[in-house]
């Protein structure tokens, strides 16, 4: 177990479809985020390919992600959100933490200039397909 209060992780897309991170500090690389994992990710990414992710078991200033213990099975944990999502995680939890915890409490912290490049795109695409508007008329 590390010795950190608030752990960091980095998730991206491996070829742009699943959720994965890498932590050499605990021998992890390409590490699925699946079953209700990889949703949550999609949602907290805000559309980008990677973001950094803050978690722990104690609540912290900022966290916008709360998840309640529901289940163990013998190959992983099962965790709910207050409004019924479940998302299950794997053993390599326990690569943090000596036992389960009964809460998870998480922050996402996207690049700025991905959200910035993303609208950018958007935008771009949205002046191609439409006619500028006279307010005169």
């Amino acid at each position: 177990m590390k010795s950190n209060l608030i752990f960091t992780i980095q998730p991206y897309k491996l070829m742009g479809t699943m959720w994965v991170f890498d932590d050499p500090e605990v021998n992890l690389k390409k590490e699925p985020l699946i079953a209700g994992a990889d949703t949550l990710c999609e949602e907290m990414s805000q559309g980008a390919d990677k973001f950094t992710l803050m978690f722990s078991e104690i609540a912290f200033p900022g966290h916008t992600l709360h998840l309640k213990l529901k289940s163990i099975d013998q190959v992983g944990q099962t965790y709910q959100t207050p409004d019924g999502r479940e998302a299950w995680l794997c053993p390599a939890l326990l690569l943090y933490f000596t036992k389960p915890p009964k809460h998870l409490y998480a922050q996402a912290k996207v690049p700025k200039r991905t959200i910035k490049r993303r609208l950018g795109r958007w935008w771009h695409k949205l002046a191609r397909h439409h006619e500028p508007f006279n307010f005169l008329d």
